[in-house]
């Protein structure tokens, strides 16, 4: 009974040390962020490589308030979309680009000056 004891307590303390490792991960806004962002932009092969339950879970993160199926129309719609999979306004490799002064827009900065010759030079 003391073994057993002694061993469900050290089960538990490792436990709570992942589970403040977590957490203290899951506090840090920025990557959270860089997850919620990675996530999003991988969604459709993680949906061919996870299994069953994960895919529910999956669809339940996008979809929180579940599916309708419209017998008449034969549509299926959602009834609410998780906000992160609505609005992409970035991708990740954009933000990073745009910490780093490149953005989707204007790929190569330096391409908007002139060229060598089309110009006299200045002294």
């Amino acid at each position: 009974m003391e073994k057993a004891l002694t061993k469900l307590q050290t089960e538990k303390a490792e436990m709570e040390a992942e589970l403040e490792r977590v957490s203290k991960e899951i506090l840090n806004l920025d990557d959270f962020m860089e997850y919620s962002l990675t996530l999003r932009s991988n969604i459709f092969r993680m949906w061919d490589i996870v299994d069953l339950g994960d895919k529910r879970r999956l669809q339940n993160l996008i979809f929180p308030k579940g599916i309708v199926y419209d017998k008449e129309t034969a549509r299926i719609e959602p009834r609410e979309v998780n906000r992160l999979f609505i609005a992409m306004p970035c991708e990740l490799e954009q933000t990073i680009e745009k910490e780093n002064g490149q953005t989707d827009k204007n790929i190569n900065l330096s391409a908007l000056a002139p060229r060598l010759g089309l110009e006299p030079r200045t002294p």
